[in-house]
């Protein structure tokens, strides 16, 4: 059995926040934490522990039981992490049922796609021929020293090249494409027979995609891989599949077809956008055209919303020039300088904020909003559903977890989301209720057993600005949390850095707190006066 984490997760009682009978979005609080933050684009939350970062699923269970330092990134239903104090050549990849699929043994990793891993072992170079250049002092570099190439449907590594057969890489599908430092590209299959040569890395040459499509007097239709005919020849183009769509036109307009062939959208607009905020499709990466049950299309250059029916929900009227689209939503501004949200269901609302932004994965139903005292949540009917007082707003990749956080002396809450659209949006809400029902029954395991001891830390005084946490006191604090024993307050340390961070856009500030973290992270004790050092920097940069 793994070890019980230091979360300090307990169950939550079960609190809804219920909007107005136009909105229909509800949170059900599932849990408490000290510490979280999801790891970009998926429902995978990091929290960091002793002796570093864990990885939890939303039912509180742990991973892979592994500490890992605090860079994360996510693609695809995979996670590529570097182990804790693990040294140079210590990064590798797991799924999120916790099965290591590349070992942790590169410097690079670069997941291509759902197939395909390029892992590159590094060392360090005192050369002016080098790859790379650490982020956190650009006086450092490395070269490579052997690239290893990974199937993940073989499940194994198939090749591995030398520095000068390797510059670049990408996916086509099933095939890898692959440019030494000649310029010649090379198609690879599964197994990693050289297929023969394209001119540029994304082509499809030797790749067999799940549809292609086909011309047959005049018209195109659609087949599988098999070759067998999904629809018969019917539109003057067929454009590329995202998600489970593809737009098609018929010499005037445009509709939208589904991966069966089937019209969902009429041809009869100009346009239809994709909707970049949607939750994460693991099995593309890439963004559909569908946003909570709603499709966003354009008539002479006017926005407006069609619903899973074809039917026209929200006639198009205002221009595409002054439209921030959002997914199911939109944000513009009228002639008064009012600002408007414009639901996908024609709803249109005056919104008042300081800023309005949209909640990725939320697919324009939710938006992270600012009053001047501190961060809130409204739907997108402009109901106000979380309050503005809170300083950490996090959405799951999925869109159908929230985390959020009062200020840095709070524990962290986390809220399964219903969107409450019905069959509109029945793939995000069922994702919601089914992880909120698994998490109401595996949490409370974690809350007993015995819990890591961590050592006292200094207690530092809160101080706040508009009712945020202003980030040059928190380095103040962490100065003196520092100063006073850095070993013993190394967790409290790392979490107010990663605050600043956060709180502040400025590129300089956030490239020497980076500095500080890896500092601190791998010898709190012995770093700490390097590391006061340079926070005083920071101090007469805020």
């Amino acid at each position: 059995m793994k070890k019980a984490l230091s979360l300090l997760l307990a169950l939550a009682l079960c609190l809804c926040l219920t909007c107005t009978a136009l909105a229909e979005v509800t949170f059900t609080s599932i849990a408490t934490m000290s510490d979280g933050r999801f790891i970009y684009d998926s429902s995978l939350i990091r929290v960091q522990q002793n002796d570093g970062y864990h990885v939890l699923r939303i039912d509180g269970t742990d991973v892979t039981g592994e500490a890992y330092s605090s860079n994360f990134t996510y693609a695809y239903g995979y996670v590529c992490a570097a182990l804790a104090n693990g040294g140079l050549n210590s990064s590798g990849v797991f799924d999120e049922q916790g099965n290591l699929l590349v070992p942790y043994q590169y410097g690079v990793v670069d997941i291509l796609s759902k197939d395909w891993v390029v892992a590159i072992k590094i060392s360090e170079t005192s050369s002016t021929d080098y790859d790379y250049t650490a982020s956190s002092d650009n006086t450092k570099h490395f070269v490579i020293d052997s690239v290893d190439i990974y199937n993940l449907t073989k499940g194994a590594c198939v090749g591995t090249l030398a520095r000068d057969g390797y510059k670049d890489a990408d996916d086509a599908y099933n095939v890898i494409n692959i440019e030494d430092r000649k310029g010649v590209i090379t198609s690879y299959d599964a197994d990693f027979n050289a297929l023969g040569t394209v001119k540029y890395s994304f082509d499809d040459d030797y790749a067999t995609p799940e549809y292609t499509t086909y011309r047959e007097n005049g018209r195109y239709g659609i087949k599988d891989a098999a070759g067998n005919i999904v629809m018969e020849p019917s539109y003057s183009s067929i454009d590329a599949f995202y998600g489970d769509y593809a737009t098609v036109y018929n010499g005037e307009k445009y509709g939208l077809i589904n991966t069966k062939g089937e019209l969902v959208l009429p041809t009869q607009f100009d346009r239809i956008r994709r909707n970049y905020y949607g939750p994460y499709d693991k099995k593309t990466g890439s963004d559909s055209y569908e946003a909570a049950g709603y499709f966003c299309v354009l008539s002479d250059g006017k926005v407006g919303f069609a619903n899973m029916d074809g039917e026209v929900t929200c006639e198009p009227r205002y221009s595409e020039k002054i439209m921030d689209l959002y997914g199911a939503s939109a944000l513009y501004t009228d002639m008064e300088n009012n600002r408007h949200l414009l639901a996908a269901d024609g709803n249109d609302v005056v919104v008042d904020y300081k800023s309005i932004l949209g909640l990725e994965g939320a697919s324009g139903m939710l938006f992270k909003v600012y009053d001047g005292n501190g961060y809130g949540v409204i739907d997108w009917h402009g109901e106000l559903v979380f309050p503005c007082e809170y300083d950490s707003i996090n959405m799951s990749g999925d869109g159908a977890y929230l985390l959020v956080r009062k200020d840095y002396k709070s524990s962290y809450e986390l809220f399964s989301v219903d969107y409450g659209l019905g069959t509109a949006a029945t793939a995000q809400t069922a994702a919601a209720a089914q992880g909120a029902a698994n998490a109401r029954s595996a949490i409370s395991s974690l809350t007993s057993g015995t819990q890591e001891q961590q050592a006292p830390a200094v207690e530092v005084p809160v101080q706040t600005t508009s009712g945020l946490t202003d980030a040059k006191v928190i380095v103040g604090s962490v100065i003196t949390l520092l100063e006073a024993d850095a070993a013993a307050n190394k967790l409290t340390i790392t979490m107010l850095l990663d605050d600043v961070l956060v709180l502040t856009d400025n590129a300089s500030v956030q490239t020497i707190v980076t500095s500080v973290k890896t500092l601190i992270e791998a010898d709190a004790a012995a770093n700490a006066a390097s590391a006061v050092t340079l926070l005083r920097s920071v101090e007469t940069l805020l």
